[in-house]
């Protein structure tokens, strides 16, 4: 571009003419990219952003930019570092063209490539190493454009056909150059060539015919882009010849015309795309942007201005893409990424510049006002007055001149208001009250004279306000406020603390009336004051920490009643307070309720009834109705998080104004969109013990975490954090997350903007882990996205071993049970062998004596009873043995049905073996019959054992009636169940029931009783 013409495009840069206030944000190499010279865009099926760039490609998930680089040493890595083009099939499957490498196949699960080139083996061959283009056509074909030849990709065997030009057949393509390939509206593949004609592809021969163009228009064998928009007209953007428009059988040019404003701002075209809202954009090489207006057939420019944060980075455009959200993305030679969105707040954004002298005189605004004739004033920290003009956007300044005593008596001005009559008043730091006089263009200064006890107190002027009454109340720093006569030009004080009902702070920084007519004064450590007009008093309303209702802060800085009538308190603390009609109940608001900050600013209402509040931490947007916040901050476009105390204003044509410490915003809020994507959520990270992993062949990733369904996990891996991300890249700081792990957690935490979810020592079992998202405008994608983790456990936990140990104790215990039992059987016998013998001596005895008396022989059949009994009681023990031999059985049935592989068999026989177990296994049965025929054998032992000792329980009974047979401990222990420890520690607690000393023998004491 000339010289000329550059100075006359940056004029109108910077007039009114310029339409539109484009925001941009800005990924650069501070972000992560790997070059800021980025050449192809395109958005994958997951939702992520690709950017090729001359020094490797870039993966973005809005937080991070992954990088991907050529390393000779790896065959799956890139196969070169400077991509030219990308694009996904509609398969998901990412293909890479480089400037050398040929063609890369973006292997998703392994995070790796697969390469085409004319070195490759079949399959995987390409006709050349440099490739143009990449397009799938709505058959499915895909096609690949090389520098030598174009290439047909067969998917059954999944190699590449190619065509190349054969200067003697006609049907053959008309250049081996391939720039662009599209699919019109009449699903003709048409391929943009070296040449000067198109080609167009018959499916049905296999061979290409010529498309010329009308004319033929000059400069189609520079021509890089070719783009057929909504109205079936194609746009083919040269390198030398600018922009050609072909429509029907005309063609219109379009190129730069020093003499047109709205022309082609660049002859050199890389880039066209028509968004789905239908807005034709153009990026040239030089020129940055062009959208294209058709009511005037001409373009608007968008070009690298003087506001670089927000503005384009570069003017050397290389790519355009459109995302699914509606954003517009640009690819620039040395600017990196740009990214625009329909949905991005737009504040427009007003500061000092030293070098334009009519712009703002000091970029610190402590003050806004709008008159009744629309004009807007403005009150800077050192600049003076400005008047500014929002049609124009110019700034008129009026400053202080120590020689001109009808100047504006000082620079910093802290309030500007205008009363009923139309007069305006100026309160400034230490230079007092000023009333602008319109007709002469002149001030009239107010100012705080010591020995004129009617003047103003000081001259550090706070706010100005006038009531109902017509009163015009001064408030001032640190000398309370004061009431201005204007018919005299004097002031009557009201000085604080001067009494009962004075006024109760030197500091009053706001002023308003409620709907009740009730005038407010707001201070700076004192709370609310209500002054009382016919007592002329004053009462106030303050916090009291032990009341949740009250003033939630003394430290007033902003009051607002809105249309409603409603109340609003703002505190430089604690956050916001709506006022109950009794003017002595707030509600609440604060960040816990979704404000930014609890330090209120500002104070103002818009047409539709939302609230703004500007605070230490940007802004907010209160949906009063739904209690709701929509945030805004400096990726937003404001001048800075921080705003000046009451530097706000709402003008009549519905714009809102905000001051700060770096000029001040302006935004119209019915132009503000929500952002109705609903935002992809997908996992980015897998950590253990806090180090990320990587998918490996031995390792718990096989795939990267995006591509994983399930995740198997080791008990040893006790700490787990999992990474994730909502796709959504408007303002991503501002996405919101809430996740749970199900198996572990009752509800969903909610996270806030933090995007990762940490787990310690789970337990071995299987969960469920899901996370969902919300965008920026809090639009929710509730189903998210899950991953089942699975927690192996140890082997002495899993249920091989449990059932092997189950068997191996059961089998123990039915040996050892069938050990004592034979011991108590031969050991019974012997005893019964015994008594028959004494039975028999006694029968030789009886005979012999035969002659006794009746009392001998009736003793005879006592001894012969008893003898009885004692059979009966051996009988009952071996019934006990007999139980024990049942329950041998058992285990021995128990082992063969754990060892039948059917499980339906399995389970049949262990519950005909619990039947089993029910019928024959009843101790409380044989152990009543044994202490009957016990107590029959000794004289009601078991009986009196219980009424002398009634603390004795069950186990202490049978341990006696075993002590009185003469059992050792190792038999007793084993009838009873118990360890030899236990018997010994059961012997011990009888004795100390019985009351004995640990000197006295039990066993001898049982068997003495």
């Amino acid at each position: 571009m000339n010289l000329p013409a550059l100075f006359l495009a940056l004029v109108l840069l910077a007039s009114p003419a310029c339409a539109q206030n484009y925001t941009f944000g800005h990924l650069s190499v501070d972000e992560g990219l790997t070059n800021s010279s980025v050449t192809s865009i395109c958005q994958d099926s997951r939702g992520f952003m690709w950017f090729g760039t001359f020094q490797g490609l870039n993966k973005y998930d809005g937080y991070r930019i992954t990088p991907y680089v050529a390393n000779p040493q790896n065959p799956r890595a890139l196969s070169d570092n400077t991509i030219t083009c990308l694009y996904e099939d509609r398969r998901g499957t990412l293909w890479v063209g480089t400037h050398l490498g040929g063609l890369n196949r973006y292997d998703r699960a392994q995070d790796a490539f697969v390469r085409y080139t004319p070195a490759s083996k079949p399959p995987y061959r390409l006709s050349a190493s440099r490739v143009e283009c990449v397009f799938e056509d709505r058959r499915g074909n895909l096609w690949v454009g090389t520098d030598y030849g174009l290439n047909l990709l067969d998917r059954a065997t999944n190699s590449f056909r190619a065509f190349y030009h054969q200067p003697q057949d006609p049907g053959s393509i008309n250049s081996n150059q391939v720039r662009a390939i599209i699919e019109n509206d009449r699903r003709e593949v048409l391929v943009l060539t070296g040449a000067d004609a198109l080609n167009r592809y018959n499916f049905r021969t296999g061979r290409f015919e010529q498309v010329p163009l009308p004319g033929p228009p000059p400069g189609l064998a520079t021509a890089r882009t070719l783009v057929q928009d909504q109205q079936r007209r194609y746009w083919v953007g040269t390198l030398d010849y600018g922009l050609l428009r072909v429509q029907g059988s005309t063609v219109r040019r379009y190129q730069p015309q020093p003499a047109q404003a709205h022309s082609l701002s660049h002859q050199q075209v890389r880039a066209v795309l028509q968004t789905r809202r239908g807005r034709l954009w153009v990026g040239t090489d030089g020129g940055g942007l062009n959208v294209y207006r058709p009511a005037t057939d001409d373009f608007e420019h968008v070009q690298v201005g003087e506001e670089t944060t927000h503005g384009l980075s570069s003017n050397a455009v290389y790519c355009l893409y459109e995302d699914r959200a509606g954003t517009l993305w640009v690819g620039t030679f040395g600017g990196g990424v740009n990214f625009y969105s329909p949905y991005q707040a737009r504040f427009a954004h007003y500061t000092h510049q030293p070098q334009t002298p009519n712009s703002l005189s000091h970029r610190l605004v402590l003050a806004l006002h709008e008159d009744r004739r629309g004009s807007i004033w403005i009150g800077t920290d050192g600049g003076g007055l400005n008047l500014f003009d929002p049609r124009r956007k110019t700034f008129r300044h009026f400053r202080h001149n120590p020689a001109d005593p009808h100047s504006l008596s000082a620079d910093a001005v802290k309030t500007i208001y205008e009363d009923r009559q139309g007069t305006l008043w100026i309160g400034t730091y230490l230079g007092g009250l000023n009333r602008y006089d319109r007709a002469r263009s002149r001030f009239v200064r107010y100012v705080s004279d010591p020995n004129q006890p009617n003047s103003l107190t000081t001259n550090l002027v706070w706010h100005v306000y006038e009531d109902r009454r017509g009163q015009l109340w001064v408030s001032t720093l640190g000398a309370g406020v004061c009431l201005l006569n204007r018919a005299t030009g004097t002031f009557r004080r009201l000085k604080p603390f001067s009494g009962p009902g004075s006024l109760g702070d030197y500091n009053v920084v706001t002023m308003r009336e409620d709907a009740a007519g009730r005038l407010w004064l707001g201070t700076e450590n004192q709370g609310l004051n209500l002054y009382h007009p016919r007592s002329g008093t004053f009462s106030a309303v303050q916090h009291d920490p032990r009341n949740p209702h009250s003033l939630s802060s003394n430290r007033i800085q902003a009051l607002l009643k809105d249309r409603r009538g409603r109340f609003w308190v703002g505190t430089a603390d604690g956050g916001l307070n709506l006022m109950a009609p009794d003017g002595r109940t707030f509600r609440r608001f604060t960040i816990r309720d979704g404000l930014p900050s609890n330090v209120i600013n500002g104070l103002v209402e818009d047409q539709a009834g939302y609230l703004w509040v500007s605070t230490s931490r940007g802004i907010a947007r209160f949906d009063v109705d739904r209690r709701t916040f929509r945030n805004f901050d400096r990726q937003d476009g404001l001048q800075s998080n921080e705003f000046a105390i009451n530097s706000v204003l709402a003008a009549h044509n519905g714009d809102l104004y905000f001051g700060g410490i770096n000029g001040f915003n302006v935004v119209a809020p019915a132009a503000l969109a929500s952002n109705p994507a609903v935002p992809p959520v997908v996992l980015t990270g897998l950590h253990l013990f806090n180090e990320p992993v990587h998918p490996s062949p031995t390792g718990p990733l096989r795939q990267h975490i995006s591509e994983v369904d399930t995740l198997r996990l080791s008990y040893k891996d006790a700490v787990l954090t999992l990474e994730f991300a909502a796709l959504n890249f408007i303002d991503p700081h501002k996405n919101q997350y809430a996740y749970r792990l199900e198996g572990f957690d009752d509800a969903w935490r909610y996270a806030g903007p933090r995007r990762e979810a940490t787990y310690t020592n789970l337990d071995p079992g299987q969960y469920t882990f899901r996370v969902k998202a919300a965008n920026n405008d809090g639009v929710w994608n509730e189903q998210g996205t899950a991953l089942t983790v699975l927690v192996a456990p140890p082997w002495w936990q899993t249920l091989w071993f449990r059932v092997l140990a189950v068997a191996l104790v059961g089998g123990g215990a039915v040996a050892f049970y069938r050990l004592r039992t034979n011991r108590l059987r031969h050991k019974l016998h012997l005893e019964k062998q015994q008594e028959l013998r004494t039975k028999e001596a006694e029968l030789r005895e009886e005979r012999l004596r035969h002659e006794k008396a009746l009392v001998e022989i009736s003793r005879t059949q006592l001894e012969t009873d008893m003898l009885h009994k004692t059979s009966e009681l051996a009988t009952s023990v071996m019934s006990i043995v007999q139980q024990n031999e049942a329950l041998l059985t058992i285990k021995n049935q128990l082992k063969e049905a754990l060892d039948d592989p059917d499980p339906t068999q399995q389970r049949r026989k262990i519950l005909r073996l619990v039947r089993q177990i029910e019928r024959e296994v009843t101790p409380d049965q044989h152990w009543q019959h044994f202490e009957e025929l016990f107590n029959q054998l000794h004289e009601n032992f078991m009986q009196r054992l219980k009424e002398t000792y009634p603390q004795l329980t069950s186990r202490d009974l049978k341990l006696c009636a075993y002590l009185r047979m003469n059992l050792n401990t190792k038999e007793i222990a084993s009838l009873l169940g118990l360890s030899v420890r236990g018997i010994e520690d059961l012997r011990y607690r009888v004795r100390k029931k019985m009351g004995l000393s640990t000197s006295t023998n039990l066993t001898e004491f049982i068997l003495q009783l």
